[in-house]
C-alpha cells in the first residue's frame, strides 16, 4: 500500500507540474496532502484524514504530525482557486469538445457557518466544479448575492474555451435580470425556472401569466415574447408542461432557441445536487467538518474540488475500460452500468492502490455531451427489439391538447 501510495502521489504531482501556472515544490506537496488525505478518508474531519494517512500508509511519521501537516497546508496562503484549481481545470477540459457547454449554477450550505455559490460544468449527470464563493452564514452580509454571482461568473469565464456555446442554467431563485443579464454580458446564452407570478407579453401586447397558458394535466405551451415587466421587459422564449403525474406545471424562461428540448436541458440541473451529496452525505462528509474559519474552509473547499476532478478522471478511465465489454441486448445491466459515475471513481482510486496499479492516467473528461451514465447503460443492455429513449407518459400530453 505504501509503495502504490507513493506512486500515485507522483502521478499527481506530474499532473500538477504539467499545469501552466505550476505551484513551487512545497506549495505543491501541501496541495497534494490536502488531496489525497480527502480520497483516502472519504471524510473532511481532520483526525481522520490524519489517521487514514497514517494507517493506510505505514512509516515513522504518526497521526499526530499527519495533522498538523494538514493544518499547515489549511493556512498555506497559496492554496487558491485562481493559483491552483482553474489552471488544472482549465488544462483537463482543454482537449474537449461538445455541441453545448452547460453550467449550472446554485449554492449549498455548511450546517449555518458557511455558504458556498457554486459554478460546475455538467458532465453525463455528475457536475465538474469550475468556480465558487464562499462567505459565512448567520452574520449580516455587506455584499450581494448577485454581486457574488457576477464573481462566480467572470471565475468561470476563463477556463472554458473561447469559442464554447455556455448555457447558463439556474433555479428560479436566480430567474430574474439581475443573474439573466450577468449571464448576458459574457455572451452567453440561459435557462432558468420560470415562477408562478411571471409575466409575459405576447406580439400584440397582451400581458399574462405563463402559468395561466396551461390551466389543467395533459397541456403544453411554448411561445416567444418579452418577460419581467417589473425590472424591465427582456426578449425570452416559454415552454410550459403540465404532465399528468406533476403536482404543478413545469415553467421554464431561455434566451436560447424555442424548442421543447429546454424541458430536457433544464434536467441537467440536477447534476449540480449529485455534486452537493458527493461532497456531503454520499461522499466525502463535509458537513462532518469541524473547521469553522472561512479562509480554512475555502481551502477545505478547494480540497474537494480536486478530489472530485481526480474521481471524475478515474471514473472515466473506468468507464472507458468498462464500455467495450458490455453485450448489448443483454437482459440484465453490468455491474457498473448500476452504479454512478463516482462510485465507480472511487472504486477505480482504491483499485488502483491495492493492485499497485502503474498504468498512466488520463486527465481527459471525453463525453461531455454524451449522454448520462444510467442512460448509456440502459440503451447497451437494452433486450432486441426494444424502443430506446421512449417518452414518459406521464410527462407528455396527448396532442389534442397541445398549445403552440
Amino acid at each position: 500500500m505504501r509503495t502504490s501510495v507513493r506512486h500515485f502521489t507522483r502521478t499527481v504531482d506530474g499532473w500538477f507540474r504539467q499545469s501552466a501556472v505550476a505551484p513551487p515544490m512545497r506549495t505543491r506537496q501541501r496541495l497534494i496532502v490536502l488531496t489525497l488525505d480527502i480520497l483516502l478518508s472519504g471524510s473532511l474531519v481532520l483526525r481522520r484524514m490524519a489517521s487514514a494517512q497514517a494507517y493506510l500508509t505505514p512509516q515513522t511519521t504518526c497521526a499526530a504530525s499527519h495533522e498538523r501537516r494538514l493544518r499547515r497546508a489549511l493556512n498555506a496562503p497559496l492554496l487558491t482557486w485562481e493559483r491552483r484549481s482553474a489552471p488544472l481545470a482549465r488544462q483537463i477540459l482543454m482537449p474537449c469538445r461538445a455541441r453545448r457547454w452547460v453550467v449550472i449554477i446554485d449554492a449549498t450550505a455548511h450546517t449555518e457557518h458557511l455558504r458556498v455559490l457554486t459554478a460546475a460544468l455538467w458532465y453525463r449527470g455528475r457536475a465538474i466544479p469550475l468556480a465558487w464563493v464562499c462567505w459565512p452564514g448567520q452574520t449580516k452580509q455587506t455584499v450581494s448575492y448577485w454581486e457574488r454571482c457576477r464573481a462566480v461568473l467572470a471565475q468561470a469565464a476563463p477556463i472554458l474555451p473561447a469559442d464554447a456555446r455556455v448555457v447558463v442554467v439556474a433555479d428560479r431563485a436566480c430567474g430574474c435580470p439581475a443573474l439573466t443579464d450577468l449571464v448576458a454580458a459574457h455572451g452567453w446564452a440561459w435557462l432558468v425556472r420560470g415562477q408562478g407570478q411571471t409575466r409575459w407579453r405576447d406580439r400584440r401586447g397582451g400581458i399574462r401569466l405563463i402559468r395561466t397558458q396551461v390551466r389543467q394535466r395533459g397541456e403544453r405551451w411554448n411561445g416567444a415574447g418579452l418577460v419581467v415587466k417589473d425590472a424591465g421587459w427582456r426578449a425570452a422564449r416559454m415552454v410550459a408542461l403540465w404532465g399528468r403525474a406533476h403536482q404543478q406545471p413545469l415553467l421554464r424562461v431561455s434566451s436560447l432557441p424555442l424548442s421543447w428540448e429546454l424541458i430536457a436541458i433544464y434536467r441537467q440541473r440536477a447534476a449540480i445536487e449529485a455534486l452537493f451529496r458527493d461532497w456531503k452525505s454520499s461522499g466525502w462528509q463535509r458537513e462532518a467538518s469541524q473547521v469553522r474559519d472561512l479562509a480554512h474552509q475555502e481551502r477545505l473547499v478547494l480540497g474537494l474540488a480536486l478530489a472530485t476532478l481526480i474521481t471524475l478522471a478515474l471514473r472515466a478511465h473506468a468507464a472507458a475500460q468498462a464500455v467495450p465489454r458490455w453485450t448489448r441486448g443483454g437482459r440484465r445491466r453490468s455491474w457498473a452500468g448500476g452504479h454512478s459515475l463516482f462510485r465507480l471513481g472511487r472504486d477505480a482510486f482504491w483499485q488502483r492502490l491495492w493492485r499497485n496499479e502503474r498504468t498512466p492516467i488520463r486527465w481527459e473528461l471525453a463525453g461531455l455531451d454524451h449522454a448520462t451514465w444510467s442512460a448509456e447503460a440502459r440503451a447497451r443492455h437494452a433486450p432486441a427489439g426494444t424502443t430506446l429513449h421512449h417518452r414518459n407518459a406521464a410527462e407528455m400530453p396527448h396532442p389534442a391538447a397541445t398549445k403552440t
